[in-house]
């Protein structure tokens, strides 16, 4: 049985909209301030110099953010989504040992002290994050009607430790999918032809330390793939 003690959280969120219609053009805006929130005891886990895993309560971390959506049709058949967020998201008192530090497995690796983590950047939170979604819809002869989408998707650079190593880490990347989508006359029946990441990008949804700075593994987001989904709706 495990004896380790998560302890409890404490989250202050304070969220700001604002909708605005001005034009015609524009179906919804919006902005929203994200989150705010210091809580005491955000929990990390890390892998350790010997190959055992252990669940560190980190101290205090702190988030804030603006994040603006838009809907956007400038004529019937075209419609725009888009968003952008910054977020600003760090470690305000957390102390805590890299399991990359050779200090860690030299004389005297016992007694090597905490690195401060204050300032560090906290896991998985891209400073700027963009996506971008224009759909097109050709009505055909027979009353169906055949779109055209896209989805292109960016997100700035991500620390996947709360140590901030570039080693473990992943630079900013853009993810594009598109597909076509045929809908029958009567609504019940739809075909959709697709495609993710379809540049094929190697990014890395997370990574971690397995044994000193010799073994890190990683996991990988999904390749190009592709296919065709057939739907009916009763």
């Amino acid at each position: 049985m495990s004896t380790e003690v998560i302890d409890a959280h404490v989250f202050l969120r304070f969220p700001i909209e604002v909708l605005n219609a001005s034009l015609d053009q524009i179906i919804h805006a919006q902005n929203a301030f994200l989150p705010v929130y210091e809580h005491p005891d955000a929990n990390a886990g890390r892998p350790s110099p010997f190959f055992t895993s252990t669940l560190t309560n980190a101290a205090e971390s702190e988030a804030y953010g603006v994040e603006a959506d838009v809907l956007w049709r400038p004529v019937q058949a075209f419609t725009i989504n888009a968003s952008l967020a910054w977020l600003h998201s760090e470690f305000t008192k957390f102390f805590s040992k890299d399991p990359l530090d050779p200090k860690l497995f030299g004389p005297g690796g016992s007694s090597v002290p905490d690195s401060d983590l204050s300032g560090n950047a906290t896991r998985m939170s891209p400073r700027w994050s963009f996506n971008i979604n224009p759909t097109y819809q050709f009505e055909l002869g027979n009353g169906g009607s055949v779109s055209l989408s896209s989805n292109l998707a960016y997100k700035s650079k991500q620390y996947h430790t709360e140590f901030n190593d570039d080693r473990l880490s992943q630079d900013g990347y853009i993810m594009l999918d598109a597909n076509i989508l045929y809908e029958a006359p009567d609504g019940h029946l739809t075909a959709n032809l697709w495609v993710k990441n379809l540049t094929d990008e190697l990014v890395y949804a997370g990574s971690f330390s397995v044994s000193t700075s010799r073994t890190i593994g990683g996991t990988l987001m999904p390749p190009r793939t592709f296919g065709i989904t057939v739907g009916y709706a009763f």
